[in-house]
């Protein structure tokens, strides 16, 4: 959701917190990653909020998109 307004040139930066990475009961190297997105601007102002979820493959080195 946007909570404050961008503007052309504006310089924004972006942080992702993970909050949840459970294992799918079914499919043990499947995660489904429930994270949390603030955007802010040039101000330190967080102009965007969201909560996002995407479905990972782990192998052995790790996660996977």
């Amino acid at each position: 959701r946007w909570l404050h307004p961008v503007y052309p040139r504006d310089v924004i930066s972006l942080k992702m917190t993970v909050l949840d990475m459970p294992p799918s009961k079914s499919r043990p190297n499947i995660r489904v990653v429930t994270s949390k997105v603030s955007v802010s601007n040039y101000k330190s102002t967080v102009v965007m909020e969201f909560t996002n979820r995407d479905v990972f493959s782990l192998n052995v080195r790790g996660l996977h998109g």
